[in-house]
């Protein structure tokens, strides 16, 4: 879209300085507002285990930032290393969030006091159930840590992947705030 813009004689120098600051103010604004949209598109697109990585994207000064502890090593993975008993745990507890019934072994959560079928087709406890996941859960964390210490994690990548699409809202974002200005809006 073009603008034509009518400037009187000897109004230019005038003419130039207002439009230098308005032109200032509507390029930060439209700055803002791409910022803004990234983080929502990034929020959209943020791996979710338990809310907090998403949670943590916010707009800055200088930009977009994620200030959760993990949000690089699922960003940019990590190369083979050792995991800590902390990490072990924290894996841990992963897998029994996520791996609610593993090979047809029933979670604690899912026996009743009246106990249910098992894989073997012998009733459960509560307690007999909540013991055989935990092993289960352990030998699933055990396999992920021996992974790790091989072969590393390689990372989603999904922040890399997005900047094409937040680059093009900028720009979309700034020249429209530009046009809105020019119009006089």
């Amino acid at each position: 879209m073009s603008i034509n813009v009518n400037i009187p004689p000897g109004a230019l120098g005038a003419f130039l300085k207002a439009q230098g600051t308005s032109q200032k103010a509507a390029i930060d604004r439209g700055i803002r507002v791409a910022k803004h949209r990234a983080v929502r598109l990034l929020k959209e697109r943020t791996p979710l285990d338990q809310g907090v990585m998403r949670a943590a994207w916010s707009v800055t000064k200088n930009g977009v930032e994620n200030d959760s502890p993990i949000a690089g090593i699922i960003e940019k993975g990590a190369r083979p290393h050792k995991v800590s008993r902390e990490g072990f745990e924290q894996i841990y507890e992963w897998v029994r969030r996520k791996v609610p019934v593993v090979e047809g072994l029933i979670g604690p959560h899912q026996a009743g006091a009246r106990g249910k079928r098992g894989r073997f087709g012998h009733m459960l406890t509560a307690s007999e159930a909540g013991k055989k996941y935990d092993k289960a859960a352990y030998d699933i964390t055990w396999a992920i840590v021996k992974r790790l210490e091989r072969e590393g994690y390689k990372g989603t990548r999904f922040v890399e992947k997005s900047m094409p699409e937040i680059l093009n809202m900028s720009v979309e974002e700034i020249s429209d705030s530009i046009e809105r200005a020019l119009r006089g809006e």
